[in-house]
């Protein structure tokens, strides 16, 4: 038998790694902060889309309890319905304008195009 088979070395050197070793193992870390990045942006749509699900069973709710082809009775009063002058963000202070239409007649309905307008200064 031969006696170099049976010796046990008493230390091992540490293994080198090769550059296609650090590479790969470089590749790996990488890929992995990918997939956990991605799975993070996974979550938060899902959670995004829970979201919306929610808020359009909601409005399909809303709609289903409104009568059709009908319009919302809870109207406001234009708060500027009274307003009289015109001021442009210059500060200038527009002249009023008054619109002329012709008296319509049954046969002849005037369009915007053919409206007289006068200003007074």
């Amino acid at each position: 038998m031969d006696n170099q088979n049976n010796i046990i070395p008493q230390f091992q050197q540490p293994e080198k790694s090769t550059p296609l070793e650090k590479l790969l193992s470089k590749f790996i870390k990488k890929t992995e902060q990918y997939m956990n990045g991605t799975e993070t942006s996974f979550q938060n749509q899902s959670a995004s889309i829970k979201n919306l699900e929610t808020q359009m069973g909601q409005m399909a709710v809303a709609i289903s309890a409104r009568v059709p082809d009908m319009l919302p009775s809870n109207t406001e009063v234009n708060p500027k319905e009274s307003v009289k002058a015109v001021t442009t963000r210059s500060g200038v202070q527009l002249p009023e304008i008054h619109v002329k239409r012709p008296v319509a007649n049954k046969e002849h309905v005037p369009s915007t195009d053919e409206e007289h307008v006068e200003q007074t200064e």
